[in-house]
């Protein structure tokens, strides 16, 4: 019975019941080029302290903008010991509608008041510093009214510090 229903899908698909790639509406196949998916990319590089944050625009409104970001390796100490954690690595959904003039992101989000909102990376310590119970927050946020994202880095404790003097960002926006 197995192998019939194996032969049967085989030859539908080969029949072209099976998925089929994009077409216009002429039904001709559409071509994708590399610039083609380049106009609607953007990538940010730039390095910070551990306590700066950077902000920036989202490349275009009223569309999803899917939104990546990682970093170097991070040093953090907690009770005289080095860790190195990374690369660490957040990202989500992000939206504005101009009809509405609100935005939002997606994610592992939390919202904090009618203002801004977070995607959120939890990083936690390796086991061998588990009584720490503290992580290093990683997050960018929106601001729900004038869409502007920003990058930010926090340790949950202060028994937690970021040891690195420069933290890499690259930041990659689809949309």
């Amino acid at each position: 019975m197995t192998v019939a229903i194996l032969i049967i899908s085989v030859i539908g698909f080969a029949l072209g019941t099976g998925r089929k790639a994009p077409s216009n509406s002429a039904g001709a196949l559409a071509t994708l080029s590399s610039a083609d998916f380049a106009s609607h990319h953007s990538e940010l590089n730039f390095t910070l302290s551990p306590s700066e944050t950077m902000t920036f625009s989202l490349p275009r409104k009223d569309f999803p903008v899917q939104i990546s970001v990682s970093t170097s390796n991070v040093d953090v100490v907690f009770n005289g010991t080095t860790y190195q954690l990374g690369p660490l690595i957040v990202g989500g959904v992000a939206s504005y509608d101009s009809g509405q003039a609100i935005a939002n992101i997606a994610g592992n989000t939390q919202c904090v008041g009618n203002d801004t909102c977070q995607a959120l990376t939890f990083i936690d310590l390796p086991p061998s510093a588990s009584d720490c119970h503290c992580t290093l927050n990683f997050f960018v946020s929106i601001n729900r009214h004038t869409s502007q994202l920003t990058v930010a880095m926090e340790p949950s404790s202060n028994a937690l510090q970021i040891s690195s003097s420069q933290i890499r960002y690259a930041v990659s926006m689809y949309y």
